[in-house]
């Protein structure tokens, strides 16, 4: 199974960040929502709410951050799940994390550029998933060609 999911995490204070914190058309690695926001820079003491992070992202990225301890998940928003999985990315993603098993003990700033750019990898899949269209039909011969495509999924609302 792969597809997408929306959820509310909690980063490791711990780790350096997986997922990106989106404010003000800005992205920003963090460990709290409220820290970010509010543009504060000493430690967080937010509770488990206001920490919180709302992200959208691949089910593998996912399953991935929590492998690592990298987050927890607080809660689930949406989640698209499809039952066909295919690796698109395996011949590009699979280096970049042979690599950054091998550097992550020596060179810290480059295993933080590595994490960004899977981020980024998984993160441009995450955009704008599915779009529904809607359509006024005025005529009969146009509706009947839509009711016989194979791309509608719900006609009525």
């Amino acid at each position: 199974m792969g597809g997408f999911l929306k959820a509310l995490i909690l980063p490791s204070k711990y780790q350096e960040p997986f997922f990106s914190v989106k404010v003000d058309s800005r992205n920003y690695y963090a460990c709290c929502q409220t820290c970010v926001q509010n543009q504060y820079v000493q430690e967080c003491t937010h509770e488990s709410l206001k920490r919180a992070v709302e992200i959208t992202t691949t089910i593998e990225a996912m399953e991935y951050a929590l492998s690592i301890g990298n987050c927890e998940i607080y809660k689930f928003l949406e989640i698209w799940n499809f039952d066909k999985k295919e690796t698109i990315l395996r011949d590009y993603v699979c280096p970049l994390l042979d690599f950054r098993e091998m550097i992550s003990k020596t060179d810290i700033q480059a295993s933080k550029y590595l994490n960004r750019c899977m981020q980024v990898t998984y993160g441009k899949l995450a955009q704008k998933p599915i779009q529904a269209q809607e359509k006024l039909i005025d005529n009969l011969a146009e509706f009947e060609n839509v009711l016989h495509s194979q791309n509608v999924s719900n006609v009525c609302k």
